[in-house]
């Protein structure tokens, strides 16, 4: 009778924890109600999606730059994007695979796609080019600074139209995921989109550190011819970010015959898994103009894992954007994740299906709360890179005999 009555109370207690448990993560369902909600009356879109919505974040982009930004361009500077007009794509040559980085089977939970990045493919064409080296040119007086990068500009998709248009145009949200074999939208963070990085006005100083993105994918653009340039190039570390982040900590250099460097003509592309890549944009030796533009993209399905922190956007955003923006993005990740719950309710389902799945949604929502307090202050990683006594040239020709290679 005694062990019975033990028994009996051991029972009384697990339902008890897993009633707590079941509570809790309600309470977490019904705060991120509020916040889809909020989504959902911002997009004026079908919030019954089972996917991140793909109309947001190119919907009301215009009217939130107005009151964030003073700077924006005017339409007798600055034209509608026409991707009939200002698109000239072209599949890459070549593909490097995460494997040949050296990554293992052990990160395939942490990555979106077996592609690391590709060798340069043509992107825009020549007015398209002409547009945006306007466009970019403009908007350089308004360029700030951070520990890694010395020239950059945020925000694009507010200041101009026709970044605007060509961040969230949906035939190269279609391109990226063909070639990476997944699903994507342009990302969810605005601030994301339409990073551009100008060259510093010191020379033998790197553009920009080495590094791996705060997104899962991007595209990094040449807007600047830069075959003729002495040094620039854009460069990739043959090796996992583990080796350069044990390498760092070591103050070595990584290692000059396991770096790539890519040169292309104004208007071509390299796409990235950005945040396994570790790259870099090489110093200048001679004085020349470099822009480069990156936009991100965020796969559809809301199960992937975050790339993003608030952390490092914290270094280069004001606190009220990256908490807004962090906040409705979080958000339509999880409007995405109940949407996929709804779709998938039935009367035939045991309760532990129900607890899986609204425990997982609230442990997202967790970690949401918990990358945005304060305490995460803002710093940009990196792995050194900031000055080099000389270069590893890589020209057109060597360029092309490696994508045919």
């Amino acid at each position: 009778r005694q062990r019975e009555t033990e028994r009996d109370g051991e029972r009384q207690r697990e339902t008890e924890r897993k009633m707590r448990e079941y509570q809790n993560a309600l309470c977490a369902i019904f705060m991120v109600s509020g916040l889809v909600t909020m989504v959902g009356a911002v997009q004026d879109v079908d919030v019954t999606s089972g996917f991140i919505d793909d109309s947001y974040p190119g919907h009301d982009l215009e009217e939130r730059g107005k009151s964030l930004y003073k700077e924006i361009l005017p339409s007798d500077l600055d034209i509608p994007f026409n991707p009939e007009r200002h698109l000239a794509l072209q599949d890459p040559g070549r593909f490097v695979s995460l494997a040949q980085l050296g990554y293992d089977d052990s990160i395939s939970h942490r990555t979106v796609s077996h592609v690391a990045y590709s060798t340069p493919f043509r992107m825009l064409s020549d007015e398209g080019v002409e547009v945006l080296q306007r466009v970019l040119t403009l908007l350089e007086k308004y360029s700030r600074s951070s520990e890694r990068i010395p020239s950059m500009v945020r925000g694009g998709v507010f200041r101009s139209q026709f970044i605007r248009g060509l961040a969230t145009d949906p035939s190269i949200s279609q391109f990226v995921s063909r070639h990476f074999n997944v699903s994507v939208v342009p990302h969810t963070i605005p601030h994301q989109l339409a990073h551009i990085n100008y060259a510093p006005k010191e020379l033998g100083r790197a553009v920009d550190l080495w590094h791996v993105d705060n997104v899962a994918l991007d595209y990094v653009l040449f807007t600047t011819n830069t075959l003729d340039l002495e040094g620039g190039a854009f460069e990739v570390f043959r090796g996992t970010r583990e080796e350069a982040a044990l390498l760092h900590s070591q103050n070595l250099s990584l290692p000059p015959n396991r770096i790539d460097q890519w040169k292309a003509p104004a208007g071509y592309a390299i796409l990235q898994q950005g945040h396994h890549v570790v790259h870099r944009a090489a110093p200048l030796l001679a004085p020349a103009k470099r822009v480069t533009f990156v936009n991100s993209f965020v796969p559809k399905d809301p199960n992937f894992p975050e790339a993003s922190a608030p952390r490092i956007l914290r270094a280069v955003d004001d606190e009220n954007v990256v908490a807004t923006e962090w906040a409705l993005h979080r958000a339509l990740r999880a409007r995405a994740q109940l949407n996929s719950l709804i779709a998938q309710s039935d009367y035939s389902r045991p309760t532990e299906f129900y607890l899986e799945r609204i425990k997982a949604i609230r442990d997202d929502l967790t970690a949401a709360y918990d990358l945005l307090l304060p305490e995460n202050e803002g710093k940009e990683d990196h792995f050194g890179g900031h000055h080099d006594t000389k270069e590893k040239r890589v020209d057109a020709s060597e360029n092309q005999e490696r994508e045919e290679l």
